[in-house]
């Protein structure tokens, strides 16, 4: 409890907007900011809280996190459309930890989700990037990504051995989206990916580790980096861009 509200109250001196997590009880779950003329709705829930939250009452618990039930979910979706939102973004932290492809229940929740009007879906939890896709509901289409993989992370080969190579992977995802001036109506135009590659590194004599986040492309051809981890890194390029070849016009 008080790390995650000290954990809310630093993303706010920081100047960001939490969501999906509380040091109170929020009178609306749903974020809105208007982005470009764009009234942006963002939303986000979590499956699981890795067996901590059995120590809570249901209604404290509630009170700090948005937890993954379709009745929360599907209620936020109708207050983001009262509030006349163009666009409706979910963050999912869902999933089944090291599995490359979602499970049944994330993909029933976006076919949901996809259902009830929102329009961007991006999944977290797995620590491995899991493919994208779009789903087609009558005339609306809605982009999900049901796993990213890990941004930054301690978890990698040298941690958790060759088996677990895939962690090491990441993905950065831009979506361009336009509001049309004459219909109101606002659609993605583009979806393109970089694919992002956790280095590890220690310097002769030092006690700790620094971690950077590699953009694969702009780093293969580096004198800066070994050729050892090249090759881990082609791996994670090639791995990454073929969960993203049914969504990607481009991977930069």
């Amino acid at each position: 409890r008080d790390g995650l509200k000290r954990t809310v109250q630093t993303i706010r001196e920081k100047g960001l907007d939490p969501v999906g997590t509380y040091d109170e009880a929020p009178s609306s779950r749903v974020l809105m900011k208007d982005v470009q003329g764009i009234n942006v709705a963002i939303l986000a829930y979590t499956e699981s809280t890795n067996g901590l939250g059995a120590q809570y009452p249901a209604e404290e618990l509630h009170a700090m996190l948005n937890m993954m039930e379709q009745d929360r979910i599907m209620a936020d979706i109708r207050e983001a459309k009262d509030l006349e939102a163009d666009l409706i973004i979910a963050f999912m932290h869902w999933g089944q930890e090291y599995v490359e492809t979602p499970n049944d229940r994330q993909v029933a929740l976006a076919q949901m989700m996809a259902e009830e009007g929102v329009d961007i879906i991006l999944g977290s939890h797995p620590h491995v990037v899991q493919k994208s896709e779009f789903i087609e509901v009558d005339d609306h289409q809605t982009f999900v990504i049901y796993s990213m993989g890990n941004f930054i992370s301690n978890q990698r080969v040298e941690t958790l051995g060759e088996h677990r190579a895939l962690t090491e992977d990441g993905v950065i995802v831009n979506i361009d989206v336009q509001k049309s001036n004459r219909t109101g109506e606002t659609e993605i135009i583009d979806v393109y990916y970089v694919p992002t590659w956790v280095y590890r590194h220690m310097e002769p004599g030092d006690a700790t580790y620094t971690y950077r986040i590699l953009p694969i492309e702009d780093f293969l051809n580096s004198p800066d980096i070994a050729d050892v981890f090249k090759s881990r890194m082609e791996r994670s390029y090639e791995s990454t861009v073929s969960k993203m070849a049914e969504t990607s016009t481009e991977a930069r």
